[in-house]
């Protein structure tokens, strides 16, 4: 490969780099922090990873650089990302969004299990990789539409979506959206395009989806510190307000064991001396 052509494609393998790490970065996260709460980040993990790595091995020069064995497996690796990366985008989608919002996510991510699967065992028998490729995209352009017009408008936002900043993801879904358009259209009435404003347009989505997962994520660990906290503080104020010690009388002994099932209980005792 001579200079000239690895250096037309640096631009992708940097933004394929980009995006790879991003992926593997946020996987860290979520395997170290667990918790229902960081599902969305592993989501994103796979969906940001998987567009980095189609990127890449898309791309000659690193083609070139894979083992001999594994260059077999990029063709077919090549499809199943192409398919299967609309799934892991509305996973992530789901875990922001609620009520009316979330079944329709749901129904949009079987239905993008289907076709995918059904494009990967297609090519796996037939060799074509495109031929249901036209149903992906179209599930992914109604989601988009519908995506867009409930992050615009306010109300709708605040009904089915679960944002606590609804203006980054709005802007980030814009840009997007507008950038995704723009290509569609310059394509049927052959107008320049640019890869970079796509890799971009990309990257702004992906990161303003972060942006208000990571805020989430934070929001939701803030909330349960403060009911631990809280939950320490009733759990001394019960123990205060139990005996500090037992009586003991003659020719008997006599021993307490408070043991709550969390934190605190409901019951309490006391100890009545009499003459």
């Amino acid at each position: 490969m001579t200079p000239e052509q690895l250096s037309s494609q640096i631009s992708v393998i940097f933004f394929g780099t980009v995006f790879f790490i991003i992926g593997f970065t946020a996987a860290l996260v979520a395997i170290i922090r667990r918790g229902r709460s960081v599902r969305i980040i592993a989501w994103l993990a796979m969906w940001s990873g998987m567009y980095g790595i189609r990127m890449l091995i898309r791309t000659p020069a690193v083609f070139e650089i894979i083992p001999g064995l594994m260059q077999a497996a990029v063709p077919f690796t090549d499809v199943a990302i192409s398919y299967m990366t609309l799934v892991f985008a509305l996973l992530a989608w789901q875990d922001l969004t609620k009520s009316f919002m979330r079944k329709f996510i749901s129904i949009e991510i079987a239905a993008g299990l289907v076709v995918g699967i059904a494009g990967i065992i297609w090519y796996i028998f037939t060799g074509k990789a495109d031929t249901f490729i036209l149903f992906n995209n179209l599930l992914a352009l109604s989601v988009l539409i519908v995506l867009v017009i409930i992050v615009t408008v306010k109300k709708l936002s605040e009904k089915f979506l679960v944002l606590p900043d609804r203006g980054v993801l709005a802007v980030g879904t814009l840009i997007f959206a507008g950038e995704a358009l723009y290509s569609n259209l310059a394509q049927m009435l052959n107008l320049p395009t640019w890869a970079i404003t796509g890799w971009l347009g990309f990257a702004v989505f992906l990161f303003s989806i972060a942006f208000v997962a990571a805020k989430i994520v934070f929001s939701n660990e803030r909330r349960l510190h403060t009911i631990e906290v809280e939950l320490e503080t009733a759990r001394q104020i019960q123990n205060s307000i139990l005996p500090a010690s037992v009586p003991n009388p003659e020719n008997l002994n006599i021993h307490a064991v408070y043991e709550p099932v969390t934190v605190v209980a409901g019951d309490f005792y006391e100890f009545i001396c009499i003459d």
